[in-house]
């Protein structure tokens, strides 16, 4: 059933550290495009009934505390959408001594406990799993649905990926059409040299399995570049990010709304408008 398809593409796109039932309907409300299907009490009731039953793809984990609720979609500096921020702390697991070799990045992976069986075993339904485990409990997919989710069927089969590669290649996906910039993921997750981010992005987008847009941004009153980065499966013409133009174009609504009748001499606005290509040595001739 279709539902159930985008509920465990979701959970996949979550990579190793899961997902919350409460997280996976936040999911599934915002996905692009929007779903079909009402998710009222009844619709959750359902898609867990199917969820904990597959344990073959979809595995539960009782997690050492409760998880807390993190807002990841910030308001970008302009108005032109949101910027998603990860809320876990890079850990590598390359775990080869499962019969199929699970990899990715999770913070809890050697602490949180299979449950599985135990809630199959018991039949408890939505209601009363919460009631057992609140936020402790999660939904992580396999390895190979969680790879699915990542790598595009027409992907060169030859295709390998080294561990830190495919843990960058997992946080982008957790990130969905959002994107997730390439200076996050250098300074905040694998806090390495932004030589070796360059790198594995770079190889990545080689192997077509992301696209890196460039955009710009106002930050502390100077426009600086960005690079966005989304899977291959989320690229799309337009982007959250403006260009640099786009950026000079707000400003200048911004003035005009502030000013007193929403009006200013054209002189005032063009000394502006220079002195902002002068701190981001932008010719003035643009203007």
């Amino acid at each position: 059933m279709e539902i159930l398809k985008v509920c465990i593409d979701e959970i996949a796109l979550s990579g190793l550290e899961g997902c919350t039932f409460a997280e996976l309907c936040e999911l599934v409300a915002r996905r692009q495009p929007p779903v079909t299907f009402p998710l009222d009490e009844l619709t959750k009731q359902f898609i867990w009934s199917q969820l904990s039953q597959r344990g073959a793809i979809i595995r539960l984990y009782k997690l050492p505390e409760q998880r807390k609720v993190v807002d990841t979609l910030h308001p970008l500096g302009s108005a032109q959408g949101m910027e998603y921020v990860h809320p876990y702390s890079y850990r590598l697991v390359n775990d080869e001594e499962q019969p199929v070799r699970v990899r990715g990045s999770c913070t809890t992976y050697e602490q949180r406990q299979d449950v599985t069986e135990a809630v199959a075993r018991e039949g408890l339904n939505l209601t009363a799993a919460i009631e057992k485990y609140g936020t402790g409990l999660v939904l992580v997919a396999s390895q190979e649905v969680r790879e699915r989710a990542l790598i595009p069927a027409d992907t060169d089969p030859c295709v390998d990926l080294s561990e830190v590669q495919y843990c960058v290649l997992e946080v982008i996906g957790c990130s969905r059409e959002y994107g997730i910039l390439r200076s996050f993921i250098t300074n905040t997750y694998l806090r390495i040299d932004a030589r070796s981010t360059f790198h594995h992005v770079k190889m990545l987008a080689a192997m077509n399995l992301v696209v890196i847009r460039e955009g710009r941004q106002l930050k502390s009153g100077r426009i600086t570049s960005v690079f966005n980065l989304t899977l291959s499966r989320f690229s799309r013409l337009d982007t959250l990010y403006d260009d640099t133009m786009q950026v000079y174009e707000s400003q200048f609504c911004r003035l005009l709304e502030a000013a007193p009748f929403k009006a200013l001499p054209v002189g005032n606005l063009k000394n502006t408008l220079v002195h902002w290509a002068k701190v981001t040595s932008m010719p003035e001739s643009t203007f």
